[in-house]
């Protein structure tokens, strides 16, 4: 047996163990592990509510991180000053008025997340209204993919 098989067989033997390994893979490469996952879902490989609770787990995890982010960021004298400037509060303004269209851009326009949600962190936007929001869209956009 070769140490592929090995592990493919233990991935098998142990689908929670692939279900982390996918909600991490998720953080790096969304759409592509959203596909593998509902290939072997398909396959029989990992059960469709083990694929889908880890793909939204890693998925909101990695909105959390980036809010968090931007949350540590207010620490930085010189980036918080530099935030605070007219035209960046005009940012959160805009933010926090149009937090829906925020995360659905976050979403579906590509490289907008980190920014977007290390802004609403930087700016300590509520982060249950956004994380509720965040699970809304996510469910219909990784769902959308997977099934």
């Amino acid at each position: 047996m070769t140490v592929t098989e090995y592990i493919l067989n233990f991935l098998r033997d142990n689908p929670h163990i692939l279900g982390l390994l996918l909600a991490i893979a998720v953080l790096f490469l969304e759409d592509t592990t959203i596909i593998v996952a509902a290939v072997l879902s398909a396959n029989g490989e990992i059960s469709v509510p083990t694929a889908i609770i880890s793909l939204f787990g890693g998925i909101l995890a990695g909105e959390i991180i980036c809010y968090y982010m931007g949350c540590l960021a207010r620490r930085n004298k010189l980036l918080e000053k530099t935030m605070q400037r007219q035209g960046m509060t005009t940012v959160m303004k805009w933010l926090q008025n149009n937090l829906i269209l925020a995360v659905l851009a976050a979403r579906y326009v590509p490289g907008m997340r980190i920014a977007i949600y290390s802004a609403m962190g930087f700016y300590r936007l509520d982060i249950k209204v956004i994380m509720s929001v965040s699970l809304a869209v996510v469910f219909v956009w990784a769902g959308g993919l997977f099934f």
